[in-house]
């Protein structure tokens, strides 16, 4: 959570920043003015008035619509400015709180002799991360007569590609769990080739690597398999990572990288 709050305020004070530049600018070829609007019958009458004491104004005919747009920008480029540069000001301090005393980095700070001894009152993430990875569940049996492979971990698993897949999750540090089942709607289990996690959200993200896509039947089976998780919830992109393969074009490590980075920012 602590991670994600400092994400989310730093995307926020990009934005801001943005609004801030793209107004200021904006604003200098705008034409100032104090501008007082009165419904007039199914419209509105437009008046200009000479000071802040001045509570009646100039009637501006239809002929200075232009001038009046221009006022009445430039009135609500200003309070724009005003207001994202006071959340931004406001986003900084509270940047600067978590940086020094967030509640999760207080027990992040401490020495390792006495985290030991320490109950946190927030999970920190290499808590989570262990405590995710620990799940027992039934894992699915290989048949006798399956080739073994084993990934850098030790664990083995069905294919070369997903070995690879695994030694370069190990690589970028990304926890998974293979082949951990899921429940879907029709109380139906299936088991994705790899379950990973998103610390920073706590999201969890479910990968399929097709295999054999020039197989008909098996292409045609994968993309009920996709249809069924996104009737699910778990959509191409956001949930759901897919990668694939066949004879004519092999896994692309460098494209599989790529891919598992982007849906790991989301």
């Amino acid at each position: 959570m602590y991670h994600q709050l400092k994400t989310q305020i730093m995307e926020r004070m990009e934005v801001l920043q943005e609004i801030i530049q793209k107004k200021e600018k904006e604003i200098k070829k705008l034409q100032q003015g104090n501008i007082r609007a009165s419904k007039h019958g199914k419209g509105f009458q437009y008046y200009l008035r000479s000071d802040s004491s001045d509570k009646n104004g100039t009637y501006l005919p239809k002929s200075e619509k232009r001038k009046i747009e221009q006022m009445i920008q430039h009135e609500y480029d200003e309070k724009v400015i005003k207001a994202a540069k006071q959340e931004k000001d406001l986003l900084t301090r509270l940047d600067r709180i978590y940086d020094t005393g967030a509640i999760e980095s207080i027990y992040e700070k401490l020495p390792q002799g006495k985290q030991t001894l320490v109950n946190p009152v927030t999970e920190t993430d290499a808590q989570f991360i262990q405590r995710w990875e620990k799940i027992q569940f039934k894992k699915l049996e290989f048949q006798s007569d399956a080739p073994e492979y084993y990934s850098n971990k030790g664990e083995r698993m069905r294919s070369k590609s997903e070995i690879i897949i695994a030694n370069l999750l190990e690589q970028l540090n990304i926890p998974y769990i293979y082949e951990f089942p899921l429940t879907l709607d029709g109380n139906v289990t299936v088991h994705p080739d790899f379950t990973l996690i998103n610390v920073r959200n706590r999201r969890l993200i479910y990968w399929e690597h097709l295999g054999m896509l020039d197989d008909e039947d098996y292409l045609n089976n994968a993309m009920a398999k996709i249809r069924r998780y996104e009737d699910n919830g778990y959509y191409l992109g956001e949930q759901l990572l897919i990668t694939g393969e066949s004879n004519t074009k092999p896994l692309d490590i460098k494209h599989v990288k790529k891919k598992v980075l982007h849906i790991m920012e989301k």
